[in-house]
């Protein structure tokens, strides 16, 4: 079955659930968080998946958090856990290894089946670093560039920071053959109104700032930062000229809209108020979808990526239990 790359994932707004499974922003109010994402649904299923870093070598020792249940990848880069409580309507599995972004991956788990899922672990780079009281603007090899204000920068414990701002940035193409395995999440997200959409992305960018002990920072409240991303060549005759941009929840696993770029030169341009996953993308309604992916003589085809592309509107990707 043969795909083309290119297409925009996340276009035919497919969100997988029930047989297979699709593929902490943590400023949000939670009661809001529970009032716009769907019952929960409490099943016992069992879980297996695979960790990789970029060049696709599997790694050890990768702390994986799903639900309650905390697990570690071993030599090969495996996990599994059986019978434990999962949430059908969406359970997040998170993978953390030091040195490494984030990854994190949505399930949509069935009574008494195996999810699987396949996670690609993006390596933390210095991308560079800038005086706190003055500002500057950070660029990428990708392309990438930040501009920081002067005194926007507050310590864990909300303080204005004074020092050396150690920046690391990372953009994640959105025509990548190994998107799905690459990017947190599944697109499903959470608009301005509320209303739970599915996301067709331009591209996504992770941020994380640092003392030069390692300590985290962020922006203080009220100041922005302006991100400017990359467009791949493939995608700009059918970039809109502006478009949401959308944070990644670490909590539960949704993009959540809050602010707006716009396309200006080949790039989207940007003001964030605070720093994790950020990601240019139109929303589409949700469509649900499910299917029992056979051989010839009836078995069932597990762990094994499924791909469903619409002639317009590109690729969605799935993995069967």
């Amino acid at each position: 079955m043969k795909f083309n790359q290119v297409k925009v994932i996340g276009w035919a707004s497919i969100l997988f659930l029930l047989i297979f499974s699709s593929c902490r922003e943590d400023r949000l109010d939670p009661d809001i968080k529970e009032t716009v994402t769907p019952p929960k649904i409490q099943v016992i299923s069992s879980i297996k998946g695979h960790v990789t870093d970029e060049d696709g070598l599997s790694l050890q020792d990768v702390m994986i958090e799903v639900g309650d249940v905390s697990l570690i990848t071993d030599e090969n880069g495996f996990f599994e856990s059986e019978e434990i409580t999962m949430d059908n309507s969406g359970t997040l599995v998170t993978a953390e290894l030091a040195g490494y972004y984030l990854g994190a991956k949505m399930v949509n788990p069935q009574v008494g089946s195996q999810e699987f899922v396949r996670i690609q672990l993006l390596r933390k780079d210095i991308s560079g670093f800038f005086d706190s009281n003055s500002g500057g603007t950070i660029s990428t090899p990708d392309q990438v560039s930040i501009d920081f204000g002067a005194n926007s920068i507050v310590d864990q414990a909300g303080n204005i920071y004074n020092g050396n701002v150690q920046v690391y940035a990372k953009w994640i193409d959105p025509t990548h053959e190994l998107l799905a395995s690459r990017m947190p999440g599944d697109l499903r997200a959470i608009d301005a109104e509320d209303e739970i959409v599915q996301l067709a992305t331009y591209g996504m960018v992770a941020v994380e700032l640092e003392t030069n002990s390692g300590q985290s920072l962020q922006l203080a409240e009220g100041s922005n930062a302006t991100i400017t991303f990359p467009v791949p060549d493939e995608l700009l005759a059918q970039a809109p000229s502006t478009i949401p941009l959308w944070s990644f929840n670490e909590e539960n696993g949704y993009w959540i809209e809050e602010s707006v770029a716009t396309l200006q030169n080949g790039t989207y341009v940007g003001d964030v108020p605070h720093f994790s996953f950020w990601n240019c993308d139109a929303p589409f309604p949700v469509v649900e979808f499910s299917a029992t992916i056979i051989y010839d003589n009836g078995d069932p085809v597990a762990n094994t990526q499924v791909c469903i592309t619409d002639a317009d509107a590109g690729t969605r990707y799935g993995w069967t239990n």
